[in-house]
């Protein structure tokens, strides 16, 4: 399914398993993204995430995704 997914989300997923397996070695609990002033015209700023909420979201199956998503939107 790797091959199939949207240029964006595979990089996603990639960061996910490099994540992943800092996470387990480090024993860290949070990721840090960063969020450009173009993201939401509100300056440049960092949003810790809880690891373990991705990987919740990466147990979803496709009707919590959707209505994950119709939630965000």
């Amino acid at each position: 399914q790797l091959q199939s997914l949207p240029t964006q989300m595979y990089k996603f997923h990639q960061l996910y398993m490099e994540m992943s397996a800092e996470m387990s070695a480090t024993g860290r609990e949070m990721i840090r993204a960063r969020i450009r002033d173009t993201d939401f015209l509100q300056g440049d700023d960092i949003l810790w995430i809880n690891f373990k909420g991705i990987y919740e979201l990466y147990q979803l199956d496709a009707l919590d995704v959707s209505l994950l998503s119709a939630w965000i939107l």
